[in-house]
Parts: C-alpha cells; structure tokens; sequence
C-alpha cells in the first residue's frame, strides 16, 4: 500500500512561495547585508520604545541604530510632544546624550557645553561672541521623522517615508491593533549581542519545530501533545511583508508545582485551554481552542506576540552580516496583589530560561554556514513562515 501524501496545508495555501530550499549565503554574505541597508533597513520603520517610558517633559530615549548608521534621541517636550533628533551635537559633531535613557532639562553637550531645549532648538552657546555672525536658530537639532501606533514610537530614516507607519502594519491593523496594551506592566527586559545574521536571529522564533528538542526539559509537555508530537502550528498568515504564527498548547498539559501556583493567579507563559473560554481583542486570530499565543512580525525587525493576559516584544537591531543586537520586553496584566507578583515572577523567570535555549542554537548555526560546508537551508511546511522571510527581502532587493 502506498504510504498518503504529507499534508503540506500552508503550502497548499500559499504555493506562489515555492518548495526550493534557501540558499545559506543570504546569511554569511557581507554583500548581501550591504544591500539590504541599502533597499531595506534605510526605508523602515523602527520601534524605538513605548509612550509610558517618556512620560514627563525631559524624559529621553537614546537608541543607535547600527544599520541605518544613526544614534536617535527621543524625548518629551514641555508641551507634552514626544519628538525624534539625531543625538549629534551641531557645534563639532560630538554625540549629544550617552545614557540610554534618563531624564533633562536640557541637552547638553559634554564637549563644549552648547545646550539644546527639549524641542532641539539651540538655546545656549558659551562665549557666543566669538562666532561670526552667529544665528542659533539656525543650528537647532537635526529632526528625525517619528510616529506611533498603540503607544509604540517608530523612527524613519526618511523625511518622507514611501509608506505611513499605519501602511507598514497592513493587515495587522486589523490582527493585533485592539489589544490592551495600555493595561499591561513592562515586568522584564532581556537582551543580548549575539554573532548572527538578523534574519537567521528572526526564524528561530517563526517556527516550533524546533520545540521538541530545543525546549525538551522546559516547554515539551506544555506545547507538544500526543495529538501533535511536533507542536504544528495552529494557523499562519502570510502579509505583503508582514508574517504572523500562531502557536499550538497541549491541551492536557497539567500545571504542577510553581506553575500550578502562578496559573490560579495570573498569565504564564503558555494558557492552553484557556482559549476557548476567553475572546480577548487582539489574540487567537485563528479562533482555535488549543492556543497559546501569537506571534507578528512586522517587518523587517520587530516582533509583537499577544496572549492571555501578557504580550511581548522583540527588537532586532542588525549590525553586520553575522551580528546582531536583541532586545526583549515582557508585560503583563497589572499584578493587583502579591499573589500575581509572585506569578509574575515565575512566569519571567521560566520566559528568561526559554529564551536561553532558544538563543543557545544561533551563533553555532550562524559559524557552521560560514564554513561553506552547507550550502542550502532545507525547509519544512511548518517552517513556512521562515521561506516567506527570506522572499520578501529577496523580493524587496529585486526591486
């Protein structure tokens, strides 16, 4: 008898992508990666923190933007606004703010003291007489385009970028633009520099193949079941630019322990059966019982995921070819009593290990590509979402 066919279900749905493998110097070329600042990360829109981190006149972000060779100073005026300058001091070039974050009055120069208000205009310059014919309104900071969108601030490169920021979330407008993110807490941050390609950094986290064997001793039992040993995805959605995923839940996991403790008072990282009782905006854009969460990326570098009761966040930052810089932040319902800190606490704590094993993969995989020993990535139905990656940018270059 012969064996049935796979049912290859994405493919099914989105064949214009193609069954050919992806070829590895995509991730190793220096080239490459110089084409894509070109074509892609100098017409993109980056998301540089949230309207609650500023929330007071002088309150400041610092963000250096490696692969749009920028370093951008965010900040609140007196009037409430929140602006974008480029942190480059217009006396000698000197960077403005160092701290990554913090609080003024003012900016000031550390090299020769000229001071910018909180809405970049140039408001002292020691020993002024000495400046021929010296206008300060004319040497105000140098304006970054900025916008938000539920509360996260974006920066472009542009004066005039080819597409609105509402443009670039698409279809996500529509997937993740009612979730409550103003009820939620930031409770953790992560980050890392890790020596990978950006892209290579992103795929790890638009599949869960690699559940069974990359999170065996801390999220097998939660994600994978007898009914999907290989924790499929639920549902995966396909944008011009943008990809979303959404994640399966072992619908007879059994809390024990810990987790047993945190689930009967707040999120944890995973919410299984939960799904079929809740229909919180936002989340399960499948509408499926044994759900997790969801995960979007809106392209090319920044990830929201949403689930009951938490979302989080991932900024990928580009350096090179085989570097980049990894921010994550994790928000959860606002805890109401020390019970759901507690929850919280476990919840971040398991989060943070998960995360460990998920970055323990890059840098071996990111080395070996760079042997030359492997010359083509290999990809399965469920790993869908990774081919699409790839097309875009392959696309975008083309243009």
């Amino acid at each position: 008898m012969n064996n049935p066919a796979p049912v290859l279900r994405f493919h099914e749905r989105y064949p214009e992508l193609g069954t050919d493998p992806i070829p590895v110097e995509v991730n190793t070329s220096p080239e490459y990666f110089e084409r894509e600042r070109e074509k892609i990360f100098q017409n993109a829109w980056w998301c540089v923190g949230r309207d609650e981190e500023i929330s007071r006149p002088g309150d400041y972000l610092v963000r250096d933007i490696e692969a749009i060779n920028a370093s951008v100073i965010v900040i609140r005026g007196e009037d409430g606004a929140v602006r974008a300058f480029h942190n480059v001091c217009q006396h000698r070039g000197n960077k403005l703010l160092t701290e990554e974050r913090g609080r003024c009055r003012g900016m000031v120069c550390g090299f020769h003291s000229w001071t910018y208000d909180l809405q970049g205009q140039l408001a002292h310059v020691p020993d002024e007489d000495q400046f021929h014919k010296f206008d300060k309104s004319c040497h105000a900071l140098s304006a970054v385009t900025l916008d938000t969108w539920n509360g996260f601030i974006f920066v472009h490169p542009q004066d005039v970028p080819e597409r609105g920021l509402h443009e670039s979330f698409g279809e996500l407008n529509a997937l993740i633009g009612d979730f409550a993110y103003d009820d939620m807490d930031l409770v953790a941050e992560y980050s890392a520099d890790v020596k990978c390609n950006w892209k290579y950094f992103i795929d790890a986290f638009v599949e869960a193949y690699h559940v069974e064997s990359v999170h065996r001793r801390s999220l097998k039992e939660t994600f994978n079941s007898q009914d999907n040993p290989y924790c499929h995805l639920v549902d995966v959605r396909l944008h011009e630019r943008n990809r979303s995923v959404s994640c399966y839940a072992n619908p007879q996991h059994a809390p024990h322990g810990a987790e047993a403790l945190a689930y009967k008072v707040g999120a944890t990282l995973a919410q299984g059966a939960l799904a079929s009782t809740t229909a919180l905006k936002g989340t399960n854009f499948a509408g499926e019982k044994n759900w997790a969460f969801d995960i979007h990326i809106i392209f090319p570098c920044f990830e929201i995921a949403t689930s009951n009761g938490w979302y989080f966040t991932y900024n990928w930052w580009p350096v090179t070819h085989n570097r980049t810089r990894w921010e994550m932040r994790f928000y959860m319902n606002r805890a109401t009593n020390l019970a759901a800190r507690v929850s919280q606490e476990f919840t971040k704590t398991l989060t943070r290990d998960t995360l460990r094993e998920d970055l323990s993969t890059l840098e071996n995989g990111q080395a070996m590509m760079e042997t030359g020993r492997i010359k083509y990535m290999t990809l399965s139905d469920q790993e869908i979402a990774v081919r699409h990656g790839y097309k875009v940018v392959e696309r975008l270059l083309a243009e």
